[in-house]
């Protein structure tokens, strides 16, 4: 994880301080040193972004890829060879969210839940409305139709409110 970004901030190194756990942090992300890592640091939650996970998964395998202390990844979202990734590196509980850096997490599975293959969660109530809509109406489109997804926090400085310097394409 790098501290440039939101994810490393916001989703390891914040929590652990917050718990007093420890917080690893390397100089840049490697698929090929990855396992090493999570093995070495006794690493036992972890999070990885899209395709961070296909980089990973596309190292060959090696004998001591389940040989380590993970038993959780945060993941933004489960690939969909969650199973074998699990399998393979031996650990039990992907935690999915869906978010991106303007709205937060609005959508987050609880640890241990059981949901269907290609969810991301449920709404995170305590702190976001959503609606899902067709886009050119903004008309709410019956369930399990298609349509955009609008959030609204229920807190302040829930979500981002406006690039900075850039009004232009804040208002876009």
């Amino acid at each position: 994880n790098q501290l440039f970004h939101g994810n490393a901030q916001f989703l390891a190194m914040y929590p652990a301080l917050i718990v007093g756990a420890r917080f690893v942090l390397r100089e840049r992300y490697s698929a090929t040193a990855w396992a090493g890592w999570v093995r070495d640091s006794r690493v036992t939650i972890t999070n990885l972004m899209g395709v961070m996970f296909d980089f990973i998964w596309k190292q060959p395998p090696a004998p001591d890829d389940a040989d380590n202390d993970l038993r959780c990844i945060f993941a933004i979202p489960t690939p969909a060879f969650g199973e074998g990734f699990k399998k393979r590196f031996g650990f039990d509980v992907f935690v999915e969210a869906y978010g991106m850096t303007e709205v937060s997490m609005p959508m987050m599975t609880p640890y241990g839940a059981k949901y269907p293959a290609g969810a991301c969660g449920r709404l995170v109530e305590q702190w976001f409305d959503v609606r899902i809509v067709d886009p050119d109406t903004d008309e709410d489109v019956p369930d399990g139709e298609v349509g955009e997804l609008l959030v609204r926090p229920k807190s302040m400085w829930t979500i981002n409110s406006g690039y900075y310097g850039m009004p232009d394409r804040t208002a876009e």
